[in-house]
């Protein structure tokens, strides 16, 4: 678990200086670092990262990554076992039909 982590954080720290080194203006590179920031683009980074580091690179693979996923919280929401999450969060967290 301890790689993971460290990949990505090293991941997001090159993501954030690859957008710096396109940005030609000191008030550019501000505004960018504020936005890759907010939490949506970190979680599509990460989500990026994952299909990466997982080999991810088919339709069908990504696919079936979805499909455990929402296998394995709706198992948890089922027994109930919630630990650091809401029965709400959890739920949230299903890929459903359109988005999948």
């Amino acid at each position: 678990m301890q790689f993971i982590l460290r990949a990505e954080a090293r991941f997001l720290s090159r993501l954030r200086a690859r957008a710096a080194e396109r940005c030609k203006i000191k008030g550019d590179i501000e505004t960018v670092q504020r936005e890759l920031n907010h939490e949506n683009v970190v979680n599509v980074a990460r989500f990026f990262f994952l299909l990466k580091a997982l080999d991810c690179a088919t339709p069908e693979a990504v696919e079936a990554l979805i499909e455990g996923h929402n296998r394995k919280v709706k198992s948890l929401i089922n027994s109930e076992n919630f630990q650091t999450r809401t029965r709400k969060e959890l739920e949230k967290s299903v890929f459903k039909d359109a988005q999948q």
